[in-house]
C-alpha cells in the first residue's frame, strides 16, 4: 500500500493505492500559507476518516507543479509515513522517452499523465489533462513523449469571462439543453459544450498516427474517445 500525492495548483490530491487498486482519493485546496504541521495534520485526518494505519503505508510518491509547497508537503507525508517518499522529477527513472528540447523543465503532472496512460492504452496517445490549465500531451507509435500544448483551464477561462465583461454574472459549468440558447441564463451552458465538443485538426493527428486513443485526465470533462482514424 502506497501514498500518492498530486499537487496541483488548486487541488492537492491525496491517495491511497494498493495493488493496482485506488483505495482512497481526497482533495486539499493547495496552500501556500500552511506549513508542514498543518499539511501533516491534513493528511492524518484523511487516513483516520479511511480508516487506514500510516504503519501499513510502505512508501509514497509526490507529482508537483506548486514548487513552493512540494517540499513542504513532501516532509509533512514523510513525518506521518516515518520514511522518505519519492518526488517525479529530474533523476527519477519512470521508463518514459522524452523526447523534448529540455526534459528536465517538463511538468511532472505531464509526465505521470502519460506514465500512466501508457499503461492503460495502446501508443499512440493524445492526453488531455484538465485542470487549472488544459494540458495535451502526444504519444507516438514507441511510447516516446513528443510534447505538447499548454492552454487556460476551463475554470480559468470561464472566470475572465464573467470578469472582463459587463453583464455576465459568475456562473457555474452546467450541460446545455441546446447550443442556440433563447434566454440569458441559458449561455452559461454553452461556455461548457464549447470546450467538450471542441474538435482538433486532424492534420495534427496524422502526425502521430493512425488509430490514436485520445482520453481527458481530471477536470469536470472526463472522457475516452475510441480510435482515432487519420
Amino acid at each position: 500500500m502506497i501514498l500518492a500525492i498530486d499537487i496541483g495548483n488548486s487541488n492537492i490530491v491525496i491517495g491511497i493505492l494498493e495493488k493496482q487498486r485506488v483505495l482512497v482519493e481526497e482533495r486539499l485546496s493547495t496552500n501556500h500559507s500552511q506549513t508542514e504541521v498543518e499539511y501533516a495534520i491534513a493528511i492524518k485526518n484523511i487516513l483516520d476518516i479511511s480508516r487506514i494505519d500510516p504503519s501499513r503505508l510502505e512508501g509514497g510518491i509526490l507529482s508537483s507543479v506548486v514548487p513552493p509547497i512540494s517540499s513542504t508537503v513532501k516532509k509533512a507525508a514523510e513525518k506521518i509515513l516515518g520514511k522518505t517518499i519519492l518526488q517525479v522529477g529530474p533523476g527519477l527513472k519512470t521508463g518514459l522517452n522524452l523526447k523534448v528540447d529540455n526534459p528536465a523543465a517538463l511538468g511532472s503532472d505531464r509526465v505521470v499523465d502519460a506514465v500512466a496512460a501508457i499503461y492503460h492504452y495502446p501508443a499512440p496517445l493524445i492526453i488531455f489533462d484538465m485542470g487549472t490549465a488544459t494540458t495535451i500531451s502526444a504519444i507516438d507509435h514507441e511510447g516516446s513523449y513528443l510534447g505538447g500544448v499548454i492552454i487556460p483551464g476551463v475554470k480559468v477561462s470561464l472566470d475572465s469571462l464573467t470578469q472582463n465583461t459587463s453583464q455576465l454574472p459568475k456562473i457555474s459549468l452546467e450541460a446545455p439543453k441546446a447550443t442556440i440558447c433563447r434566454r440569458q441564463y441559458e449561455k452559461r451552458s454553452h461556455f461548457r459544450k464549447r470546450f467538450s465538443d471542441r474538435r482538433y485538426d486532424r492534420s495534427d493527428i496524422r502526425r502521430i498516427g493512425r488509430g490514436c486513443h485520445s482520453g481527458c485526465h481530471r477536470g469536470p470533462f472526463p472522457f475516452y474517445h475510441p480510435p482515432l482514424q487519420a
